[in-house]
């Protein structure tokens, strides 16, 4: 269960650092 919240914090910060990279607004709604 740990692992999971933690893979899960690293794609939505992989997320986020893919938003600030692209601009892209595309994204906004899967956060």
């Amino acid at each position: 269960m740990a692992s999971q919240l933690i893979n899960l914090g690293n794609f939505r910060t992989t997320l986020l650092t893919s938003l600030r990279n692209s601009n892209c607004s595309t994204y906004i709604p899967l956060l």
